[in-house]
């Protein structure tokens, strides 16, 4: 039978192979051509850029930078994003199945203007990097689906977390790399998407250091879940053992 390390490690090369497919700068070094910069002096020291998807005719986002918290904390923020902010302010949540490595959420997005609320059902996937012990995420909305009346379309068609150890060497800190693709299914033109959502994904970042700060943390719940969900047991193991 399959450890469940060993599935969180398929499962992280999986991710990583789809990134490196897309030409997603996951793993360090500079982002490469075809990024245009956002927010480059950033007081977060963090990189922040996008580029036209020719495939999608959508716009990626990336953004690198560094946080003060373990990379399962983080992998926590985002799994339970339901307590977080990354997903803008939540009217509907709901977890419909759940492994270590994978989740299906059905959630409604309230995104600020010019954004109308979004449905969307998703895969989130979540693996152990086996060669470096980095955590990664890869989110997807489930193909050809339908929303409820009354609601309106937002197709996630990738969202990725790559975390890092910090390379000092500082367990309670961490480097996140995030690449996110999203189809809003407005009839705007590209260069108004584009800044809005640059502007919202930048933001998203200081909302999460405000979350993780301890006080903050431990009231909202995330604490309690990290310490009592078996699947981070399961995803920290695993981590542990891909860097012995």
């Amino acid at each position: 039978m399959t450890s469940e390390a060993e599935k969180l490690y398929s499962t992280g090369a999986d991710i990583l192979a789809s990134a490196r497919a897309r030409g997603l700068p996951l793993e360090g070094g500079d982002l490469g051509n075809g990024w245009e910069p956002h927010n480059a002096d950033a007081p977060d020291g963090g990189q922040y850029a996008s580029r036209l998807d020719d495939k999608s005719q959508t716009y990626a986002f990336v953004a690198v930078r560094e946080f003060s918290c373990t990379p399962l904390q983080f992998l926590c923020y985002v799994r339970d994003f339901d307590l977080g902010k990354l997903a803008g302010e939540l009217k509907h949540f709901k977890v419909l199945s759940s492994t270590p490595e994978l989740q299906r959420v059905e959630y409604v997005s309230v995104l600020p203007w010019p954004f109308e609320p979004r449905w969307a059902l998703a895969d989130m996937r979540f693996g152990v990097v086996k060669e470096t012990g980095a955590l990664i995420v890869l989110g997807e909305s489930v193909p050809d689906t339908t929303p409820p009346a009354g609601h309106t379309l937002g197709t996630v068609l990738y969202s990725y977390y790559h975390i890092s150890p910090h390379p000092s060497g500082d367990a309670n800190r961490c480097v996140v790399r995030r690449a996110i693709n999203v189809d809003m299914h407005l009839p705007l033109p590209g260069f108004v998407v584009r800044k809005s959502l640059a502007a919202h994904y930048y933001a998203d970042m200081g909302l999460v250091d405000k979350d993780l700060e301890p006080a903050t943390w431990q009231a909202s719940g995330l604490a309690k879940r990290l310490a009592d969900g078996p699947a981070y047991a399961a995803i920290a193991a695993a981590a542990a053992a891909a860097k012995s």
